[in-house]
């Protein structure tokens, strides 16, 4: 019935909210990725246990270590500055790891590339 309808409209605005999080975020982080020497992967923005997690995941030609994530530090205040999230989330940087998903056309995971 309507309540139905009702809450399937509720879940298409809840996921346009977060992909519009996930866009504006991704086009703010990447000058900082690509000036760490990385490529951004992919961006989350979910909500687990509770808690909202901005999510980048971030990878280079080579191996990517801690102090490449670690060297991403302007990201946060920069997110501060244009705040596109309401309320409070936690940011993390990560690797993309080497069992990750292929999401973007012409995306390759770390072990075709040689």
């Amino acid at each position: 019935g309507l309540t139905t309808v009702g809450q399937r409209g509720a879940h298409c605005s809840w996921r346009f909210l977060t992909w519009q999080v996930t866009e504006m975020a991704a086009q703010l982080a990447q000058p900082f990725v690509e000036a760490a020497g990385c490529s951004l992967w992919d961006v989350e923005y979910v909500k687990e246990a509770g808690e909202w997690y901005l999510r980048f995941y971030i990878d280079k030609e080579g191996a990517l270590s801690i102090n490449d994530c670690e060297a991403v530090p302007a990201l946060s205040d920069a997110l501060d500055e244009a705040d596109p999230i309401e309320g409070s989330y936690t940011l993390e940087v990560s690797s993309a790891g080497a069992d990750r998903a292929l999401k973007k056309p012409g995306s390759t995971s770390p072990s075709s590339r040689a």
